[in-house]
């Protein structure tokens, strides 16, 4: 696989001692404290997917959607508006490559699926370099089962890695460093509003992205990482 390889976190497989476990989709999220603002702390403790250190103080514990309360990572990200049990920490602190308030999203309707982005407020909103007209799917597309087989045969042994993230949208928005790193030579040539899949798989330490063409179902190119 070309290109640099970077140091992702992966929060569905980081497992620390002393935190309660809440399993996606199970159980009663705790009530929210209302304004999830620095120094507003709420009862409760997040899941061991989240990574987050044992007795870490929370500012909002429930069951939401990213969207509305506007802590998604990117606007128009179609699963920003999917409902999941969300931990937002009241106090910075860093966790991998991540710095700041912390916002961990379980997906209810993707079980195992756990998201960890810094709150916008402290830089954690991704801004797309040039405006898109639109955050609509174009018609036609292959399905994100198709999306995750494709994947699969892209990686060695493929019953030995996870499905950890799958996305659908502008390549611009959904991977923009690798139309920025010349060490993609795949992805020079392509337009920013390229509707793709990005499958991100994991096998112990190691991640893998695979971008796939939204429409057509080829593979684009891979992208390396390191899972910490």
């Amino acid at each position: 696989m070309g290109g640099i390889r970077r140091i992702a976190l992966l929060a569905s497989v980081v497992a620390l001692a002393g935190c309660a476990r809440l399993l996606p989709g199970e159980g009663r999220p705790v009530e929210s404290g209302g304004t999830a603002a620095p120094g507003v702390a709420v009862e409760g403790e997040a899941p061991l997917e989240c990574g987050f250190p044992a007795g870490t103080v929370l500012s909002y514990a429930g069951r939401s959607t990213t969207a509305e309360l506007d802590v998604q990572e990117a606007v128009g990200d179609p699963m920003s508006d999917d409902p999941a049990d969300i931990y937002i920490t009241r106090d910075e602190f860093d966790q991998g490559e991540h710095h700041g308030r912390l916002v961990c999203a379980v997906f209810v309707n993707d079980p195992g699926f756990v998201e960890v982005t810094v709150h916008p407020e402290d830089g954690g909103r991704f801004v797309p370099p040039t405006p898109y007209p639109s955050v609509t799917a174009p018609p036609g597309g292959i399905s994100k089962g198709t999306a995750t087989d494709i994947a699969r045969a892209e990686v060695p042994d493929p019953s030995e890695w996870e499905i950890a993230h799958v996305e659908a949208g502008p390549i611009g928005r959904v991977e923009p460093h690798v139309l920025e790193d010349d060490d993609y030579e795949w992805a020079r040539d392509l337009s920013p509003d390229r509707w793709i899949w990005r499958v991100y798989l994991v096998r112990g330490d190691e991640g893998m992205d695979v971008l796939i063409d939204y429409l057509d179902g080829s593979v684009l190119g891979t992208v390396g990482y390191i899972v910490n």
